[in-house]
Parts: structure tokens; C-alpha cells; sequence
């Protein structure tokens, strides 16, 4: 089942069409309008909403929207999004649409589907209140999904004032679910640049990642694995100089003029300058990467590239040690380190460039 809106439908869901959904072998896509992508019709999941619902003001964009279509014009709006969550499951639910890719299929196959689970990436409306959000995917069990919508066939509009007075329709279903006693795992939610690549995940494949361009899905299609995307999309720009205007995200071990002088060493603190940073990461033998700003130092064990980091005087520099990320690859067991194409090849190549224009 996906999940989508007619104001984003034709710049998101295409290339979906094109990489991802040739090997679905059911499938089912709601929107907040009807539509047509190449034979694959768009559900408009409101259509089904209560009368009370779609005469109030809430239902203004969908009134609207229904008009422009018409006249073939669009909104550029998502107030409608939080509505459809919970009626696209009882209405999949119905018809047993499910997607399933071959990598998500293997690691599902070790899982009981016999249990109550409903699993995806973490977020929090409140302390009180986690969800699994929608935009790095969300995973039912068959029992949870029988459980409930199964049940009571009237749920999916059992939470249409719920949903009036909360941000968003992933947080209405997990809402729905924990009512009813259901569980949350843990998937991928970053892009590439912000994955923590690491020891521990190296090796292992790629289930979901969030906040995709259509040239990153393009890429990804064909990449199994973390370390194939690592190769892709991290690896050609790290660099071991210092990166100005650049926050890699380092964040396991932080030091900020704000907590406790470092006790081992009161005299210098990591946070006072760029250098005492790099030290402090050269002292800590699994720390791969670092990044400062005045005041603040952090370290990080897990290789990410991160982005770049305008904010004047406070922006982060930030710098990789490159030796100690190919010893975490070496010893992986499954990526061979290739001196041809390894850490930092297009900055290299880059500065190799701007000598030979000078």
C-alpha cells in the first residue's frame, strides 16, 4: 500500500513506476483524489469519509482540490494527509493488496506473522506518545491487521476527529494500533548522506531509507546493501583536510562549553579549538570522524557524510579519518578496500582539476 497526494503525485510516484513497482505483485495507491499513472489507478481513500467529515471546514483543500482537478489545476497542499491512513488499511485490508520487495520479503521471512506487529521508524508527537512514521515505510503483521480493521471493518473512520486534532495520519494509526495492543520496531529513516554506516550494519542490507530524491531511488534500485550505498553516495566525498561550512553529523561523544571540562585533561578542552577536536578523535581510537564549531566538539565512532552547514560564525568544520574507516571495512569481511575508487576519490579529483586550470 502507498501513500501519496495528488499535489506531489506526478513529481513523486513516477519513478516508483519506473525502479521499484515492476516487482510488486500486488498493489494499491491512495491519494486524496482519483487519477491514472501509466494503468495504475489512484484511490482517493476521502471519497469514503463521513458526510459530517467531508461538509467541514477540515475538508475544504479536498472540496477544492476536487474542483481544480477538473479543470486540471492542483493545490500546493497536505492538510488532507492525516485523513487517509487508517481508511487505506481497512480498505486494503479488504482487498489484501500488500507490497513487498525481495530484500524486504528475506528479512520479513524471519519474523512470525502470527504476532501483533507494527514495526517502522520511531518518531514522537510527544514523550508520551511514539509513532512509526510513514515516510521510511510502515510494516503490519497479517495478525495485527485481522486483529483490528479485520474485526471491526468501521475503524478506518472510527479516528476522523482524532485525526482533526493531531499532526499527522501515521501518528492517528499507531494511535488506533496502540489502543489495541500493538507494537513498534525500528527501521532506516534517514537519506543516505545521514545514515550511520558503521560495524554493526556494514554488511547488511538495505530494508528503507526516508527523504529520497528520484535520482537517489533511481541510484538505490540497484544498490543491495550499506555498503553499496556507502560507496555511492559517501565515500567519493569524505575528506581528511578540514571541511569548512560542513556538519557530518558527529554525535556520540560531544563536548560543548556548556557541560564539564574533560577531567583527564582540564588544561585543554576539545571544544576550544579545531585542533584540540582533532586530537581529542585521534585519542579515541574507533573515532572515524569529527566536526567543530567555537564551543562545541563532537566525535562519532559511525561514518556519515552529513551536509553543508551555513550559519556564520557558528557553522560546523567538520573531517574524516579516512585510515580508520577502511580498517572498519577491511574488517567487515565483505568490502574489499579498492586503492582505485577508495575514500575521497572525487575531492581528489576535484583538487587535482583546480591544479591543472591554475
Amino acid at each position: 500500500m502507498i501513500k501519496t497526494g495528488a499535489t506531489v503525485l506526478w513529481q513523486r510516484f513516477p519513478i516508483h513506476v519506473a525502479t521499484t513497482l515492476p516487482q510488486v505483485l500486488h498493489l494499491a495507491v491512495y491519494s486524496d483524489a482519483p487519477d491514472m499513472v501509466a494503468g495504475i489507478p489512484i484511490i482517493d481513500i476521502l471519497a469514503g469519509a463521513k458526510q459530517k467529515k467531508r461538509d467541514s471546514g477540515q475538508f475544504n483543500t479536498w472540496r477544492t482540490q476536487q474542483q481544480l482537478l477538473s479543470e486540471h489545476a492542483t493545490l500546493k497542499w497536505w492538510q488532507l494527509d492525516k485523513y487517509k491512513n487508517l481508511p487505506m488499511v481497512a480498505h486494503g485490508q479488504v482487498v489484501h493488496l500488500y507490497i513487498l520487495w525481495p530484500i524486504m520479503m528475506r528479512w520479513l521471512s524471519s519474523i512470525n506473522h502470527e504476532d501483533m506487529l507494527y514495526m517502522g521508524s520511531v518518531t514522537y508527537q510527544s514523550l508520551t506518545a511514539p509513532f512509526v512514521h510513514g515516510g521510511s515505510g510502515v510494516i503490519m503483521s497479517g495478525a495485527l491487521v485481522r486483529e483490528t480493521f479485520g474485526k471491526d471493518p468501521s475503524l478506518g473512520g472510527q479516528y476522523e476527529e482524532y485525526a482533526q486534532y493531531h499532526c499527522c495520519g501515521d501518528h492517528v494509526l499507531a494511535h488506533a494500533f496502540q489502543d489495541r495492543g500493538g507494537f513498534e520496531g525500528e527501521l532506516q529513516a534517514e537519506p543516505p548522506s545521514n545514515v550511520r554506516y558503521s560495524k554493526d550494519n556494514w554488511c547488511k542490507e538495505i530494508v528503507t531509507f526516508h527523504h529520497l530524491t528520484a535520482h537517489d531511488i533511481e541510484k538505490l534500485y540497484e544498490l543491495p546493501d550499506f555498503k553499496d550505498a556507502y560507496h555511492e553516495f559517501i565515500m567519493p566525498y569524505l575528506r581528511d583536510d578540514r571541511r569548512n561550512n560542513w556538519d557530518n553529523l558527529a554525535d556520540i561523544r560531544e563536548y560543548s562549553n556548556d557541560l564539564e571540562e574533560d577531567l583527564k585533561n582540564p588544561q585543554v578542552t576539545a571544544y576550544n579549538s579545531y585542533e584540540n577536536c582533532s586530537d581529542t578523535c585521534q585519542e579515541w581510537e574507533d573515532c572515524v570522524q569529527f566536526r567543530y564549531r567555537p564551543g562545541h566538539c563532537g566525535l562519532s565512532n559511525e561514518t556519515r557524510l552529513g551536509q553543508k552547514h551555513m550559519d556564520g560564525d557558528k557553522s560546523f568544520s567538520s573531517s574524516w579519518r579516512l585510515d580508520r574507516i577502511q580498517e572498519v571495512r577491511k574488517r567487515s569481511g565483505c568490502d574489499p578496500v579498492d586503492a582505485a575508487q577508495d575514500e575521497g576519490s572525487f575531492v581528489r579529483q576535484q583538487n587535482e582539476e583546480a591544479k591543472r586550470n591554475k
